[in-house]
């Protein structure tokens, strides 16, 4: 059985991850925040090992892998879900909305990564990390979400590069409107005219983002940036 690793556990797309890799047969193990009601969901329903941990802390990620690797052997997949966001314009922006939204999206990435490379390379792995279509379009009142995913796609190409002769593969996921509780709030007009604006013609489920995970790890490719924008 392989180990797999996520973050983000209790978000919308991170809980259908785990949900889907569960019902395949792999040791899920979750990372979450703050939603122990979703983590002890899929604790008690799908056997998913969650660990309350800020990933943007490298001592408390490496104490926590050291439990989990103890506990389970190496990692073989990391899928990078977590993700926070703060919708506005750039002037009301704060220097603690820019170290909220950094040091989840890009640092936490970082901080799993770093920790968990030699796992990977070892069981020769894969990394996903999740994108956003914000990382390559215009996206007014996104600007700090927008950069933190731009620079996650550059940090996947160039890990890829990096790691291509180990034998681990790196790549993304760059999804469009995902049915997920962080875009809850908007209208129903809304949401047709965001989709119209943007040229997407639906809105995408999490459980595909899952399904799209499993065909990147059947694959041979690295380096790449998979879109799955409706």
């Amino acid at each position: 059985m392989k180990n797999l690793l996520v973050t983000g556990a209790t978000g919308g797309i991170g809980k259908e991850i785990c949900i889907y890799f569960s019902n395949i047969g792999y040791k899920v193990i979750g990372l979450y925040n703050k939603n122990k009601e979703t983590a002890d969901f899929l604790s008690e329903k799908y056997g998913v090992a969650t660990y309350q941990v800020d990933i943007s802390n490298q001592q408390g990620v490496s104490l926590a892998l050291c439990d989990i690797q103890k506990k389970y052997g190496k990692i073989s997949v990391v899928i990078n879900s977590a993700g926070v966001t703060k919708r506005g314009l750039l002037q009301d922006n704060t220097e603690q909305d820019y170290l909220d939204i950094f040091n989840v999206n890009v640092k936490g990435v970082f901080n799993i990564c770093k920790s968990l490379i030699w796992d990977l390379v070892e069981t020769k792995g894969d990394i996903i990390n999740i994108s956003s279509i914000w990382a390559t379009r215009p996206a007014s009142c996104e600007v700090l979400y927008s950069a933190s995913k731009g620079a996650i796609e550059s940090f996947t190409r160039s890990l890829a590069d990096e790691l291509k002769y180990s034998g681990v593969k790196v790549n993304a996921i760059s999804p469009g409107f995902v049915d997920t509780p962080i875009n809850k709030g908007i209208t129903e007009q809304e949401l047709k005219d965001f989709l119209q604006e943007n040229n997407l013609k639906r809105v995408i489920d999490a459980k595909e983002i899952a399904e799209l995970c499993q065909k990147i790890i059947l694959s041979n490719k690295t380096g790449e940036i998979y879109e799955i924008f409706g």
